[in-house]
């Protein structure tokens, strides 16, 4: 007896709205077993790394795919009709550029800055941009280029991650991440339910880190 190709209930079909949201409330998810197994860790990272690459590319896209097309992979695989999306530094780079994230009268873009207050009231960025700290880079750098790709290529050694260094990524991101999706005005929601769960699923995540930082913090007293 083979598989009927014909009815619908045989494909699992995904779009990248389904995968960002999926990979969020994921997160949410894998944090809640650490305490039953401390390999969880590497899940909810990979998920919040996931979450993160997903709305960036949410925030670029619009409502036309071709803005977040590698045009420069693309040209290299001629012969293939895949298409290859920016990469996650591309789409990093990209979110802090007014020429990429100004699709709408109210789009703002990302603003990496020691002096947010000063640049708060600037003309060129009041009510333009979402204001962040140095350290979100070094946050990303770590959460992408160390953790994520030490996970998904795993070279045969033995690594140790700090779980406060976890910690403070995951809020770092977060922070980025309800910007992307609920205040830059790139991203379409489709309904309030839609905005709730996107929003109580990141203040989950937020307490669930603040709440094991907290315990960590208070073994070592």
């Amino acid at each position: 007896m083979g598989y009927d190709y014909t009815k619908e209930d045989y494909y699992f079909r995904i779009d990248e709205r389904q995968n960002t949201f999926d990979s969020l409330q994921k997160t949410k998810v894998f944090l809640d077993k650490i305490d039953e197994d401390e390999f969880y860790w590497k899940w909810a990272m990979l998920a919040l790394h996931n979450t993160l690459y997903g709305s960036m590319i949410l925030a670029l896209l619009g409502s036309n795919s071709a803005r977040v097309k590698d045009e420069r992979k693309n040209k290299k695989d001629v012969k293939s009709d895949k298409n290859f999306v920016i990469s996650f530094w591309e789409a990093f780079k990209r979110i802090q550029k007014p020429k990429y994230m100004k699709m709408y009268v109210g789009s703002k873009f990302v603003c990496i800055t020691p002096e947010i207050e000063k640049f708060k009231q600037g003309q060129e960025y009041k009510d333009k941009a979402g204001f962040f700290p140095p350290g979100l880079n070094s946050s990303l750098e770590h959460l992408n280029n160390y953790i994520r790709n030490q996970f998904l290529h795993y070279y045969p050694t033995l690594i140790s991650f700090g779980k406060g260094g976890f910690i403070e990524i995951i809020l770092d991101a977060t922070n980025l991440i309800r910007f992307l999706l609920l205040e830059c005005g790139n991203v379409r929601i489709d309904s309030e339910d839609e905005r709730n769960f996107i929003d109580n699923s990141l203040s989950s995540i937020e307490l669930s880190a603040r709440t094991m930082d907290k315990k960590y913090k208070d073994q070592n007293v």
